[in-house]
């Protein structure tokens, strides 16, 4: 935990039927990308946002390919398939942290004892309105063996600038950024270490509720399912120890005026506590909370 603390880079949201997602993504209001394909049998639909980060509903294009990729040893296909077989095809799963240097970011890891897979790099063509452009990623994963349900990865990206456009950047539901991820535990300090080497942060603000990671940009909230509950209306009660990822906090310009535009569309959601709620739905596999800000 040397170098600088780092923030939320993107999410990565498992979803059982992409054209399903994208579907309920747009019924939310939020502007989404052209499906893109990973060279290892996954599929993408992003959302990106005006803040630098992005969301990842992430399908299965080719599943055959994706099992002989993960038996080979890509740690991202590992973690993607082991939480759709314990927890559900939908989600959210893993959590991307933004890096500069990713090989520096796996050896803190190891260091710490939380390293998983090697570094792993790949590269795609996407789309732009400048035309097609050759992107890519640096990953470093880190996880604990006692929470089989949640992992971190540092990302460390190359040539994707172009990615946000004023177009793709612009949500009709007022959605500027990623306040917060919220994660479950019944005892969070005991998963304290994972989430300061995740976050390269040794100062961390504990209470009654669990831990926070006041983050530039962005936090981590890791609460006891009773705070959870209380404090985000998310019931969280499951047999199991071990963190896991249970909702989405966004920085909106107009809570209110989404709330309408919601309830016209059909879609279940309520206040709480000054933010609104989105519960989890086909397509949607955590819940979305949308809490106001000056844009």
């Amino acid at each position: 935990m040397d170098a600088a603390p780092t923030t939320i880079d993107h999410l990565v949201l498992p979803v059982r039927d992409l054209d399903l997602a994208r579907a309920r993504y747009e019924a939310l209001g939020f502007s989404v990308a052209p499906d893109a394909q990973h060279p290892f049998g996954t599929e993408n639909a992003c959302v990106f946002l005006r803040d630098g980060t992005y969301l990842e509903p992430l399908g299965i294009a080719d599943r055959t390919l994706a099992e002989i990729e993960s038996r080979k040893g890509n740690p991202f296909l590992r973690r993607d398939q082991a939480y759709r077989f314990r927890v559900d095809e939908e989600g959210l799963s893993m959590v991307a942290m933004r890096s500069e240097n990713a090989a520096a970011d796996l050896k803190a890891y190891l260091d710490g004892g939380f390293a998983f897979g090697e570094l792993f790099r790949f590269s795609r063509v996407a789309e732009t309105p400048g035309g097609p452009v050759e992107i890519g990623v640096k990953l470093a994963f880190a996880a604990d063996d006692r929470a089989p349900d949640a992992a971190f990865f540092a990302c460390q990206r190359m040539n994707m600038d172009a990615l946000w456009d004023a177009e793709r950047t612009s949500h009709k539901n007022g959605v500027i950024g990623i306040s917060a991820v919220l994660m479950s535990e019944e005892n969070p300090t005991d998963f304290q270490y994972l989430l300061q080497s995740a976050t390269r942060m040794r100062d961390f603000a504990s209470s009654s509720n669990g831990l926070s990671f006041h983050m530039d940009g962005a936090d981590i909230f890791c609460f006891t399912p009773n705070a959870m509950q209380q404090l985000f209306a998310i019931p969280t009660s499951r047999a199991e120890r071990g963190v896991r990822f249970e909702g989405v906090v966004f920085t909106c310009s107009a809570v209110r005026e989404l709330r309408s535009q919601l309830v016209a569309a059909g879609i279940e959601c309520f206040d709480h506590l000054g933010r609104l709620i989105v519960p989890a739905a086909p397509g949607q596999g955590v819940p979305f909370i949308f809490e106001e800000v000056s844009s």
